[in-house]
């Protein structure tokens, strides 16, 4: 094992691919099966494919990694991942409340992207193998939905899609945690210089805008009372409600570590990690997509023409695993874009402007240091190995990051362009983090001023960035606020009937609820994300326009239209709090309609299920 990673670096790279792998298997296994029975298979194939992999990891590292079980476990590659989930879950238990009354409060934006998961883990948990989408009907799933195998085989047995999205999200972040370190060790920092700087670096590379405005600006109220969610630190968010980012991450993370010139690793375990990064976009599509650019220009850096073959077969791999997921629909790739959720406003200007922009207001998000990365690279002439590689995979990093801003600005819609500037910034964040620990180790063994110096200077960054840290930790606890979701008493207890009594692969008929993120926004399909089964349409369907007849029908009967109930629903969620007008007049219409008979029922919230004749 390389002398200059630690222990946690490449045992948490290893165990994150085989994580990764596992899924991948069970998930083709599932696709596989469907296409030869046309029948779902069940997400719980996850745990005999886990133990077999447990098995065959078991034999390769007591028998071919000697050199990984024998080096010494450095904690602080622990430490810092275990303190960047302390801050997830803390940031969590702001967000997400319950009042004295029983009624859930969930702010933003575990409204919006968690609920998406949830939503998801769901229904692999329901409807297996394939991904089904539970915001449809249970119509395939045009998603990246590899990462929720796991969490779904949670749910799948403890019928706790939160409990079981939470566990999953904890494990990444440990991982991720572990690999940040070991990555940022390669700069030839000490464990405690790499801990320290790689807690800084969770947020540090931030926007500095806040400092201005509450200086000169509109002030901290101000701040919070604009109608859109202040920005943070670049990496802050991925422990908190966006796991699968921070998943794909680890694997590139993970996979340098395990393929350093000097690392000794088996190559058993080298292929895992590629195997592992060729499902890099059925993870995270579009970070995804930059991961892999990573890796295709660090290959051709260290290995020239020589890394052609093997890139090429990584490029083909994951282009024919986004196929086989159906990540995209095939004849209309865009019918997960087409919604209203995803649409934004088409700007005119001509590519390269927007690129440019794009990358400028990247930059803006990431802060100084950024800034310095940049200059220092000018400066770093790196002798040994591991700083050869970390100087690389700085430079590729940052490279990358502007190459993605201009390819989607030029091709892709201007949705889908501020998607990948969002998970663009965490590659600059990372590189920050390498550079910065070299920078720092290089200007500390110089005199006496260059050190008091190096501590101003870090003191100064700490400063500009600790308003946006500070505010975006702040503003996810702002309970009451126009980003609060609030699921009342009677509707949770409706919820859980639904989840714990009815059948698995029901598709509900309920208000079509706007998600947070609409531009009307709203309180969502709590069917979905809370209740555990499918709803028939929503805005969050990703084959929108065979959605969009669905909702509207929907729509139209929770308005109090003479529309008849979809033939597929075999349930109906009325809720005061999701359509207060007509609800009255459609319980009294429920509990006389022929073949339905009241479920559960409570004060504001009541379900019905279709009585089917046999």
């Amino acid at each position: 094992m390389g002398r200059k990673t630690g222990k946690p670096g490449q045992m948490a790279g290893a165990l994150a691919a085989s994580l990764v792998v596992t899924m991948l298997v069970t998930a083709l296994l599932g696709i596989g099966w469907q296409f030869a029975t046309g029948m779902q298979a069940s997400v719980l194939l996850y745990i005999p494919i886990a133990l077999a992999g447990i098995a065959v990891a078991w034999r390769v590292t007591a028998k071919r990694a000697p050199s990984m079980q024998s080096a010494p476990m450095e904690w602080h590659g622990l430490a810092l991942g275990a303190i960047f989930l302390a801050y997830g879950l803390g940031v969590q238990a702001l967000a997400v409340r319950e009042t004295a009354e029983g009624a859930l409060l969930v702010h933003g934006w575990y409204n919006a992207d968690w609920f998406k998961h949830l939503g998801h883990v769901n229904a692999l948990s329901s409807f297996g193998l394939p991904a089904r989408d539970m915001f449809h009907q249970a119509e395939p799933l045009y998603y990246y939905w590899l990462s929720y195998v796991l969490p779904g085989a949670g749910t799948a047995i403890g019928n706790d899609a939160w409990a079981a999205l939470n566990a999953t999200n904890s494990l990444f972040t440990l991982l991720f945690g572990c690999v940040f370190y070991g990555v940022i060790r390669l700069s030839g920092a000490r464990p405690a210089l790499s801990l320290g700087i790689g807690l800084l670096a969770l947020f540090i590379s931030a926007p500095i805008s806040f400092v201005q405005e509450m200086i000169f600006g509109i002030g901290l109220e101000g701040i919070l009372a604009l109608d859109q969610a202040p920005k943070g630190p670049a990496m802050l968010t991925m422990s908190q409600y966006i796991p699968q980012h921070m998943l794909v991450l680890t694997l590139l993370l993970g996979w340098i570590l395990l393929d350093r010139d000097d690392a000794r690793a088996p190559r058993s375990l080298v292929m895992v990690a590629l195997a592992a990064l060729a499902s890099a976009m059925t993870i995270s599509v579009l970070l995804g997509a930059m991961v892999l650019g990573v890796y295709g220009f660090l290959q051709l850096m260290r290995h020239r023409f020589a890394a052609l073959p093997e890139t090429a077969i990584l490029a083909v791999l994951s282009i024919a695993l986004v196929l086989a997921f159906q990540v995209i629909q095939i004849g209309n790739p865009a019918s997960a874009i087409e919604s209203p959720l995803l649409t934004n406003e088409v700007v005119t200007a001509p590519w390269f402007i927007r690129g440019i922009n794009a990358v400028v207001i990247i930059l803006s998000n990431v802060g100084v240091p950024t800034l310095v990365t940049i200059f220092m690279l000018l400066r770093w002439k790196p002798t040994e190995q591991p700083e050869v590689l970390a100087k690389q995979i700085v430079a590729v990093l940052l490279l990358v990051t502007i190459l993605a801003t201009f390819v989607t600005e030029a091709a892709l819609t201007s949705r889908l362009a501020l998607e990948t500037r969002i998970r663009a910034t965490n590659l600059p964040a990372i590189a920050n983090a390498i550079a910065g620990a070299w920078l720092v180790l290089t200007l500390w063994q110089r005199d006496r001023r260059t050190q008091l110096m190096t501590v101003a200077v870090v003191a100064l960054l700490v400063a500009l960035a600790l308003p946006s840290a500070i505010i975006r930790t702040w503003w996810h606890g702002r309970i009451g606020d126009n980003f609060t979701t609030t699921v009342p008493r009677d509707d949770r207890l409706l919820l859980a009937y639904m989840a714990r009594e009815t059948d698995r692969q029901a598709i509900v008929f309920q208000y079509p609820e706007p998600p947070i993120l609409a531009p009307e926004r709203g309180d969502d399909s709590w069917s979905a994300i809370l209740g555990g089964r499918a709803v028939t349409g929503s805005l969050r369907a990703t084959d929108y326009p065979l959605a969009a007849p669905r909702i509207a029908i929907a729509e139209e009967f929770f308005a109090g239209g003479n529309v008849a109930i979809p033939e597929e629903a075999s349930l109906v969620y009325l809720s005061r709090a999701l359509h207060s007008a007509s609800y009255d007049a459609l319980l009294e219409k429920m509990r006389l309609a022929k073949n339905w008979r009241e479920a559960a029922c409570y004060t504001d919230a009541c379900l019905f299920e279709r009585v089917r004749k046999e």
